[in-house]
Formats: structure tokens, C-alpha cells, sequence
């Protein structure tokens, strides 16, 4: 991709390609920076990613813009008197679903060691953003003998296994509207550690590949500015196994301090591939103790189910997600479903429709949309909002 390099000169430039070239893609390293891409969900930003100097500097990103139709169960009165522009009683809205552009490399410096680098950055498409240039997976890291130390801002283990065993990602159906969600407070638990180490390495063995993370933050809510408190530490750690058509990753996080309490949250997710067949399943179980006793509104478990069917150049989506009581309050659950039609246009461009809804007990009040689609949805206790939406994703 000669157009994309900078004005090097010729010898600059014949260098250049003499080192990539040096590179072997199916050298250990190679194939430990490829178990990791698919084990933690890293390819759908990065599959088509432009080469700028080789595998030294890629620019990647995502262009998700959807039209979508939410409508909150309340009446008008209720969401012009509550003044919260998540609360509607049936509007259109325009939205930037995580859209995301970075840049991102490696070098080797010598055969048993490699830098990695990588800056990602949210952009709103539909308004303005007021974001830093790291608001997503930023860091620096080695990669070595065992594996790869990293440093910076980064997915939560225990969000990472979301992330893999989803289908609907980052559209209205998003599995953060009761996977790691709390019932009228929203999405607690997919977060990113600020002030993060990662250690990461992988094995490949008669049985499949193996890949084993522990994650630490010195302080899991404060990216900058002052003192790191590791009264609000993180600490995670995950173990997935791959197969020839089947996956499995069991992830744990412990903060000691978040909302008002700690918490130990845990998540399994299974995958089956065969033929036009996807399937996912989510177990997850979260314990919150609070610091003034008792529980907290993220003490329940949630299952969430996903199969995909392609059959005539489309994807056919179906999602049921479910939320138990939380706390010990009876009538505190959801259940969340929701019906996908995808088509790719290109290689890089899916078009989508999705409909979605959320059943609420009487007591309780999990949003309708969430997570890491742009605009949210919220409602009342013992309302059901749903939302329909169009689609546009384009890849890079």
C-alpha cells in the first residue's frame, strides 16, 4: 500500500521493508498476538486495518451510525417532568454506536522481544465529544518469551468475555442493558481499568489453544490528575480454551471499592460453531456487599442466550437475556428480548435491523437500551421500553 507510507527516502523506505519482511507472522509471537485478537474480541475493529509502515503503524476504526425508534413506556408527561432525555414516550433519534478510530503497532527489537503500542478514541458521528485521546483501549506493552506485559487503559477481563460471546454488540440489543447492568442505574460492571497493568500469554496443546490474562489497577475509576487510590483497586484474572468449533472463557474481577461497596463479579461464556450455526451463552454472578451492610442493586445473577443463522446471504439474530431478583428484593428482575436481520453489503459494510425489548418485574427498572450503544434508554419501575432499529457499520 505505497500510497499510504510517509515521504520516506528510497534507502529509508528499502529498510523499512526489509524489517517487516524479517518479521515471521507464524513465529510464536506472531501466533500469540492472533490467539489474543480472537480471545478477547479484538478483530471487528481491526480486521481491515490500512498498513501505514507495515505491522510498525496500522490505522483502524469503526463507522456505526444507526436511525432508531425509542420508546420508554411512560407517558408524555412522565419524560418531559423527569427531565432526563433517556426517558421518551416514542421519538426517533440519530446515533454514533461507539464509533471508533486508532492507530496501533509493533516492532521488534530483537527475537525474543517486541514493543506494542496502541491509542484509541471514541468519536461521535451525530454531536460533539469531549473525550481525551485514550478514551478506549490505550497502552504500551512487551511482548516477549512469556507472553505480554501491558500498561495503560484497558477492558476488564470480566467485560472482555461479553464482549466475545455476543452477536449483537453496540446496537440497541447491546447486552449491557442487563449483562453487568443495574436495575434503574444502568451499566455498572463492562468498564475499562484505569491505571492498568496486564500480563497475557497463550499455549497451543493436542486438547486446542489455551490463554490465561491477569489484569491489576492501581485505582480502577481515576485515570489522571493525582494519586492513584488503591483503596479502589481492581484485580481480574481469565482463562479461555479454543477449539476447532467450540470456545470457553471463565473471567473474574474484585474491586475493592465501587459503587459504595466491593464486588466480585464472574462471568462464563460458552461458544458453538458448526456450519451456518452460532451460538453463545453467558452465565454471569455478581456479589455486592455494601460498605454500610447489607447488599447492593448488582447482587443477582443474569444469563443471557444468542444464536446467529446465516441462510441467503443474511445473519438471523435471536438474543434472550434475563436478570434474577437483585438483593433480595422479590419481583426485581427482566427479561430482555430482542430479533436481529444482518446483511453485508461489502466485506467491510453490514447493514442491520434490530428490535428490542425489556419485560421489567414490578420492581424494577432495566433500561431498554444500554452499554455501548450511543444513545440510551431508560424507564420506571415495572415498564417495558423497546426500541427498533436501522443500521449502518462500516470497518476499516
Amino acid at each position: 500500500m505505497m500510497q499510504h507510507l510517509p515521504p520516506y527516502n528510497k534507502a529509508a523506505l528499502n529498510q523499512i521493508v526489509l524489517r517487516v519482511k524479517r518479521i515471521n507472522p507464524m513465529s510464536r509471537h506472531g501466533l500469540t498476538a492472533l490467539g489474543f485478537s480472537l480471545a478477547l474480541g479484538m478483530t471487528s475493529s481491526g480486521s481491515h486495518a490500512i498498513e501505514v509502515v507495515g505491522k510498525q503503524l496500522e490505522f483502524y476504526g469503526v463507522m456505526h451510525v444507526s436511525l432508531d425508534y425509542l420508546d420508554s413506556d411512560v407517558s408524555r408527561a412522565v419524560a418531559k417532568q423527569n427531565g432526563n432525555d433517556a426517558l421518551t414516550d416514542g421519538e426517533l433519534s440519530v446515533s454514533s454506536n461507539i464509533s471508533r478510530v486508532g492507530i496501533r503497532g509493533e516492532q521488534m527489537l530483537s527475537p525474543e522481544l517486541t514493543v506494542l503500542y496502541q491509542l484509541e478514541q471514541t468519536i461521535n458521528l451525530d454531536g460533539s465529544n469531549g473525550d481525551s485521546l485514550t478514551s478506549r483501549n490505550s497502552f504500551l506493552g512487551i511482548r516477549g518469551r512469556y507472553g505480554e506485559l501491558l500498561a495503560g487503559r484497558y477492558d476488564t477481563l470480566f467485560k472482555l468475555v461479553g464482549t466475545q460471546y455476543s452477536l449483537l454488540n453496540d446496537t440497541i440489543a447491546d447486552r449491557g442493558a442487563i449483562i453487568g447492568a443495574a436495575s434503574g442505574v444502568g451499566n455498572l460492571l463492562d468498564r475499562r481499568a484505569e491505571n492498568m497493568l496486564m500480563w497475557r500469554d497463550e499455549r497451543d496443546t493436542n486438547s486446542g489453544r489455551w490463554l490465561w490474562a491477569l489484569q491489576y489497577s492501581a485505582d480502577s475509576q481515576r485515570s489522571a490528575g493525582s494519586a492513584d487510590n488503591n483503596d479502589r483497586k481492581l484485580l481480574g484474572g481469565s482463562l479461555t480454551w479454543q477449539g476447532d468449533s467450540q470456545s470457553a472463557t471463565l473471567a473474574h474481577d474484585h474491586y475493592t471499592e465501587l459503587a459504595g461497596g466491593t464486588i466480585d463479579a464472574t462471568r462464563l461464556g460458552l461458544q458453538h460453531r458448526e456450519g451456518r450455526l452460532t451460538a453463545n451463552l453467558i452465565l454471569e454472578r455478581v456479589r455486592h456487599d455494601l460498605d454500610v451492610g447489607g447488599h447492593g442493586l448488582l447482587d443477582r445473577n443474569a444469563v443471557a442466550v444468542n444464536v446467529g443463522w446465516k441462510q441467503g446471504g443474511f445473519n438471523w439474530i435471536v438474543q434472550v437475556m434475563e436478570a434474577a431478583d437483585f438483593a433480595g428484593v422479590s419481583d426485581s428482575g427482566a427479561l430482555k428480548l430482542s430479533f436481529g436481520l444482518e446483511k453485508m453489503l461489502a466485506p467491510s459494510l453490514k447493514s442491520y435491523v434490530v428490535y428490542t425489548q425489556t419485560d421489567n418485574d414490578r420492581n424494577a427498572a432495566y433500561q431498554g437500551v444500554d452499554g455501548t450503544h450511543g444513545d440510551e434508554l431508560a424507564t420506571t419501575p415495572g415498564n417495558d421500553p423497546s426500541a427498533l432499529s436501522a443500521g449502518l457499520r462500516f470497518a476499516f
